[in-house]
């Protein structure tokens, strides 16, 4: 690539969420920004409803590459916005956590940090993630707008890379391995169910049982805090239609079976959303 192209940005604005394409995507960025001698930041958004490992693997990442590591959260947690937004959020629906968590989040920090508006922002989209993104992105480089007014030019340099060379890529770029991929086969950066099947559930409870936790905590405010009297149910459990409560409460007294289910290593299948995060 002709390195004229990227002559008129100030910067890199490097978004990470853990997951394989975000790290291929940062260390390729990484280097060319090292090559042009262009300054990089990395932010991560902090969902507040992500593992922590993740956290703990972004942070040890950034380190040692010695970049700037910005840390965007959301002006609610997870669970706040379940009880404004009283229903489980669905990949097939509308998802107020995609808005809220992540998509405003970044608008409100270029919103306050302006010089940003200027920079390169990249990001690891694929088109092999989902339907979606391989019906939507077209382009390597294209204007990304978050809200009116807050748009960024953006870079999308993994965009029609296939997954099988992803793994190849990861191990090229000095394979730094998330102890989330092997467990439930994305980032962990953002648990907010809204595409999780049952099995996703299930390996939930028995590897970070502290986020099961959280979303029977949830569970109980979405239903305290619902006008409708019908139940809102987790997107993996919509067709038996039981509440998470009630199907935690169940699993918890199988738990010895379910540890012998789950202990099989997950292969990577990909970001929390199936790909459609973001968009």
């Amino acid at each position: 690539m002709n390195s004229r192209k990227f002559d008129k940005y100030e910067g890199f604005v490097v978004y990470f969420s853990g997951g394989r394409d975000s790290y291929v995507t940062l260390k390729l960025a990484y280097h060319v920004a090292k090559a042009l001698n262009k300054p990089i930041v990395v932010v991560f958004i902090d969902t507040t409803i992500g593992i922590k490992e993740t956290r703990d693997y972004v942070k040890s990442v950034v380190s040692r590459l010695g970049i700037e590591l910005i840390v965007i959260r959301p002006k609610l947690t997870y669970k706040e916005y379940a009880a404004k937004y009283p229903y489980w959020p669905h990949i097939t629906g509308i998802r107020w956590c995609m808005f809220m968590l992540k998509i405003y989040p970044i608008a409100d920090w270029l919103k306050e940090n302006p010089r940003y508006l200027k920079w390169l922002h990249i990001l690891g989209v694929r088109k092999a993630e989902s339907t979606h993104r391989n019906t939507f992105y077209n382009e390597l480089f294209s204007v990304r707008c978050y809200k009116k007014n807050i748009c960024v030019e953006t870079w999308y340099p993994l965009l029609y890379v296939s997954d099988d060379k992803i793994e190849e890529l990861v191990k090229y770029f000095g394979n730094e391995r998330n102890p989330v991929w092997e467990k439930l086969g994305r980032s962990g950066d953002c648990e907010c169910a809204a595409a999780h099947d049952e099995d996703d559930l299930e390996r939930v409870l028995i590897y970070y049982p502290e986020i099961a936790k959280e979303w029977y905590e949830i569970d109980e405010v979405i239903h305290k805090n619902r006008k409708s009297s019908e139940p809102s149910y987790m997107f993996g459990l919509r067709k038996k239609k039981i509440r998470y409560k009630d199907w935690y409460e169940q699993k918890i007294k199988e738990i010895d079976k379910l540890k012998i289910k789950v202990s099989i290593k997950m292969p990577y299948t990909g970001k929390g959303c199936k790909g459609s995060c973001l968009r």
